[in-house]
């Protein structure tokens, strides 16, 4: 027992000598930027436009109770093999929420990996629907210009496949 208690105190002291240098260390450094406060900069972001997909046999989950076609685009179920094995899906973005600062030249290059087509707009921002295909890249082009939450939609996938662009307020 006297050991552990020694154990305890040589740690303990330590931890305090680490804390006084750390301490010494700090004294004159220069706190770094806020995002906000950084010059605008030009920003290439990388997304997707995927399905995830489940899938189970009966003996193992009953399949959902819920009529299928009461889903929507954004959701999918089927048989994979009737009355055995069933399969759940869904539409995504991913990542599903990106952040910039307010006055950044946004280059959005989102690639379609699932879904025949996804006619996509940012609210707020490029209200144009454009048109996603699989196996394509699209680039949407903007100046953040405004601070905010706006949504990335997918009208042929709504309402769940959203996205979300962040624009954080430039220090003023």
């Amino acid at each position: 027992m006297p050991e552990s208690k020694g154990l305890v105190w040589s740690v303990a002291a330590l931890a305090v000598v680490a804390l006084v240098i750390s301490g010494f260390s700090l004294v004159g450094a220069r706190p770094a930027l806020s995002p906000a406060a950084e010059p605008p900069k030009d920003r290439v972001i990388w997304m997707e436009a995927v399905e995830y997909k489940g899938s189970t046999t009966v003996d193992k989950l009953v399949p959902p109770e819920t009529d299928p076609i009461t889903l929507g685009a954004t959701f999918g179920f089927k048989w994979v093999e009737p009355n055995t094995k069933w399969e759940v899906s869904a539409y995504a973005f991913s990542p599903s929420t990106i952040m910039v600062n307010q006055g950044d030249k946004v280059t959005l290059r989102i690639f379609g990996v699932n879904g025949d087509t996804h006619t996509i707009s940012i609210q707020g921002y490029k209200e144009t629907q454009v048109t996603l295909q699989r196996g394509r890249m699209l680039e949407i082009q903007f100046t953040a210009d405004k601070a905010g939450m706006f949504q990335i939609v997918c009208h042929n996938h709504e309402p769940a496949m959203r996205g979300w662009l962040l624009v954080l307020p430039r220090a003023g």
